[in-house]
């Protein structure tokens, strides 16, 4: 469900439920019948659209648990260690004659100025090779797995694009009963939010006609973000207080033990 402040998002609107036009001018109308009917279909409206702003928001998990299928790792982290360290193993043992050739590569190079600490070069840089060569190796391992055990999850993909057409489906059934209705709402306040909001204002009557309900409305949603700053500040401020308490506690230890200390040279 959108937040409050959030008229509607980007998703919702893809949907269509912000693409009908606004050409019925009714916010600023004295006729109580007239009003009285507006907000009776506002009323009504809360909940298709929050049935909306719910399968937006279904659609998006379900997306977001494709890409978690398409992107699974059937190789698990101690698995894909052990595949390198064997890799390693097995690139030591079969490529061992290598070692001897950087070795003596770079004691030539050297001309044997530096004695054993080239052969111990030669050697770091030798195992260096065979690390790169385990790595890239268990890569092509790794993915090639994955790969063949991809299509395992294809099932439960299928079953999400499903849900998800089907979800569309209910959106677009709703949007085309609401559609008449709806065209009585501005497209900055088609949430059920918004609607909420307006419904229980003309109720309690604070406010008597549209135009009255959308001041009422922004009014209420500065005061919200203005209170959201005031809590941020205020833990900010409670955090000093609480380093502060801590640095005040921190001096009086040194002030003891600096009082401690000259006792004692006393």
């Amino acid at each position: 469900m959108n937040t409050v402040g959030q008229p509607y998002t980007q998703s919702n609107a893809g949907y269509g439920s912000q693409r009908t036009q606004y050409n019925t001018r009714v916010e600023s109308s004295a006729d109580p019948e007239v009003n009285k009917r507006l907000f009776r279909i506002y009323e009504i409206l809360i909940q298709p659209i929050h049935d909306i702003e719910n399968a937006v928001n279904n659609i998006e998990s379900h997306k977001e648990r494709i890409k978690q299928l398409e992107n699974h790792n059937f190789v698990p982290k101690f698995l894909d260690l052990a595949i390198k360290v064997v890799l390693f193993l097995v690139a030591l043992f079969v490529l061992h004659p290598l070692t001897d050739t950087i070795v003596y590569w770079i004691s030539d190079m050297f001309d044997g100025f530096l004695g054993i600490i080239t052969e111990l070069l030669g050697l770091l840089l030798s195992l260096f090779v065979f690390v790169i060569i385990a790595f890239i190796a268990g890569e092509i391992v790794h993915n090639m797995i994955n790969k063949s055990l991809g299509p395992q999850k294809q099932p439960e993909i299928k079953k999400e694009n499903l849900e998800i057409a089907a979800l569309q489906q209910q959106i677009q059934s709703t949007i085309n009963n609401i559609k008449h209705a709806i065209v009585f709402v501005p497209p900055a306040y088609r949430t059920s939010d918004a609607l909420s909001f307006f419904v229980r204002a003309y109720h309690n009557s604070r406010v008597d006609n549209l135009k009255e309900a959308v001041n009422a409305y922004e009014m209420h949603m500065e005061a919200e973000h203005t209170r959201s700053m005031l809590k941020e500040q205020i833990k900010v401020l409670q955090d000093i207080q609480f380093q502060n308490a801590i640095m005040l506690d921190e001096l009086d230890s040194l002030r003891s033990d600096i009082w401690l200390s000259n006792y004692i040279c006393w």
